[in-house]
């Protein structure tokens, strides 16, 4: 966790420690509460069933051969010839920038399907992510033949930083099942350059025997995406030492920037009305070489453009003889940059999935350790019907901490279009708001900021099943000109709902607003802010775009009717009258955001007398509008 210091408030300068009456806004990593971290850190336990005898001939048969390496590049999933798939642990190229090759293992507080391991109290500690490896059969080897497991790690980069408390631990399973602690860090070493740790493996009478098998287990908060840790390059192998820190291995690492200037998706048709202006002129990525002894080193490269869709290639170049400096060494890297072909321009299709790729040309595939697989890295831009800033991944999140605040995002288009839904990252983090209220707006442009409400759409708190998923609201078309807000108006005090924030893409924060209330605030202008400080990023809010306008008076009328709907008396006693006899169908819904009253009345009236006083939404609607009303009850 992070120290106080570095947390973005918005509204009040406290953290969030139950209800309050301020609102602030909060980038998420967050709320550090020092007493309540109790969690005993190191300790030699047994895991799981003992191992019967028939099992472990099971184990020996099929197990892991060395060397043993593993430096995630071959996909965004675990690579289950070396590790068991459980453990909650994410293959990511996102939560970091300095890693030794591309792709790296990140542990926080998600199981692997994306919720807390601790939904229930948000200041859980405990066991998070753990990678276990494969069973190894070490039987046939001795202390002489000098095995060693190294590997890569970093616990200070995009991601929430651990606290004093939090951990990352090594484990190695002895021939009696028990998991011993071999390395441990704690989270007040705070690395942002990624640092690598060699472990000997020495203990004739412990480890070398025909189930072995190491383990990373991560401690820290148990209730969202916190106390992360970050590790990558794993090798274990004989004839090593501790000088044993240099590999032959020429990497791509940094995920390319945007196909596009504005955005990272776009509607096809949008795109086409300015394609040259939207398109950005090159993309890069950089390239990492791990030996030290890099002396007049060169290396060619392909770079290709191809449509998924259609399995079209739309450029393709290549490049040679890119010199590796001598003293390029560590995790130093050189950019590479490719300019792009101006025939990007002439698409012509209803829908395009552009995936731009850097391959270099290297010999790494060897028969014993194949690392060919990090030489190669792709993004793929979608032409479809919505908009997005964000990349997909969210290394962070946002929230307002207070009832009725509302966050919004700005989009352009190049010429009038239609808004039939929105798609929102919503982390289960901290409180379990599944089934609140919430209101999903779309707003026009008010001089740079947003304004009145066309269409507004109530609905309930839901979250994806997957990791990184959007949950998807649609409603009636509604027609925007040329630049329209998308945002969420949230209920609940106290309770914060979390949206993603991708925090590698702070170059469209000023993209975003908050409104605690009074005034539309936008995120870019309170970086130095004494309540805000610095949570730069795209808030993960897409626009579904396209559709058709049933009725374009429609929206023009149920802005009427909105105007001149009047509920009263407020605050209200026993009975809350309306002014619109249309309106029959009514739901209460407490600060908390739970629904306490939902009927359809006979009259334009309902009886609030068996409530208690306090604050409360009452939601008032016909066979196609609802409209919300915050009422007070005083007794």
């Amino acid at each position: 966790m992070k120290n106080i210091s570095s947390y973005t408030f918005i509204g009040s300068k406290k953290p969030f420690c139950g209800k309050g009456k301020k609102g602030w806004l909060i980038f998420l990593p967050l709320f550090f509460i020092a007493q309540f971290r109790t969690l005993a850190q190191i300790q030699t336990i047994p895991l799981g069933t003992p191992v019967t005898p028939s099992a472990a001939r099971v184990a020996a048969t099929n197990a892991v051969k060395l060397p043993f390496f593993d430096d995630f590049s071959f996909g965004l999933k675990l690579n289950t010839n070396n590790w068991l798939s459980s453990g909650g642990t994410l293959v990511n190229n996102d939560y970091a920038t300095n890693h030794p090759t591309i792709n790296m293992l990140t542990f926080d507080g998600l199981k692997a399907d994306g919720t807390p391991y601790n939904f229930v109290n948000s200041l859980a500690e405990g066991p998070t992510d753990t990678l276990t490896s494969q069973v190894l059969d070490l039987s046939n080897y001795l202390p002489a033949d000098s095995l060693y497991l190294s590997f890569f790690w970093q616990n200070s980069s995009l991601g929430d930083k651990p606290n004093t408390n939090d951990s990352l631990r090594v484990q190695f399973l002895t021939n009696g099942g028990i998991w011993q602690t071999v390395w441990v860090m704690k989270g007040d070493q705070e690395v942002a350059n990624f640092q690598q740790v060699l472990i000997p493996i020495r203990a004739r009478n412990l480890y070398f025997h025909n189930q072995f098998q190491f383990r990373f287990q991560s401690f820290g908060r148990q209730s969202g995406q916190f106390d992360i840790w970050n590790i990558d390059y794993i090798y274990l192998n004989t004839k090593r030492n501790q000088n044993d820190k240099y590999y032959a291995d020429l990497a791509v690492r940094r995920n390319m920037p945007s196909l596009l200037k504005r955005y990272r998706a776009m509607p096809v048709r949008q795109f086409m009305r300015r394609p040259t202006q939207e398109l950005n002129d090159s993309l890069s990525t950089d390239v990492v070489y791990l030996n030290q002894t890099a002396v007049n080193n060169f290396f060619d490269y392909d770079f290709t453009v191809k449509d998924l869709l259609t399995n079209t290639t739309l450029q393709k170049s290549a490049q040679t003889n890119v010199v590796i400096s001598p003293n390029l060494a560590g995790l130093s890297s050189v950019k590479i940059a490719q300019k792009l072909a101006t025939t990007l321009s002439q698409l012509s299709n209803d829908k395009y999935s552009l995936q731009s790729t850097f391959a270099l040309k290297t010999t790494d595939d060897g028969v014993i350790i194949n690392r060919k697989q990090n030489d190669t890295i792709r993004i793929t831009t979608e032409f479809s019907d919505y908009y997005a800033y964000d990349d997909g991944t969210a290394e962070a999140g946002a929230y307002l901490g207070k009832g009725f605040g509302r966050i919004a995002a700005q989009f352009t288009n190049n010429s009038n279009d239609v808004v039939s839904g929105v798609r929102i990252n919503l982390l289960p983090m901290l409180t379990n708001l599944e089934g609140n209220a919430i209101t999903i707006q779309i707003m026009e442009n008010d001089k740079g900021k947003p304004g009145n409400v066309i269409r507004s759409l109530y609905s309930k708190v839901s979250y994806s099943k997957v990791v990184n998923g959007f949950i998807e609201y649609t409603f009636d078309p509604v027609a925007v000109k040329d630049t329209f807000y998308i945002g969420v108006l949230q209920y609940t005090d106290g309770e914060p709902l979390v949206i993603g924030l991708d925090k590698n893409s702070s170059q469209f924060s000023s993209k975003y607003f908050y409104n605690l209330g009074t005034q539309w605030v936008n995120l870019a202008t309170q970086t130095n802010n004494a309540d805000f400080k610095a949570a730069n990023g795209a808030l993960m809010m897409r626009p579904i775009m396209g559709g058709t306008v049933k009725d374009v008076i429609l929206g023009t009328e149920k802005d009427i009717q909105d105007q001149q709907l009047v509920v009263f008396p407020n605050p209200a006693k026993d009975y809350v009258s309306w002014n619109d006899p249309t309106l029959r169908n009514i739901e209460l819904i407490d600060f908390q955001g739970q629904s306490i009253l939902k009927q359809r009345v006979s009259e334009s009236r309902v009886s609030v007398e068996n409530l208690n006083s306090g604050i409360y939404l009452l939601l008032l609607s016909d066979e196609r509008n609802t409209f919300v009303r915050k009422i007070s009850i005083v007794r």
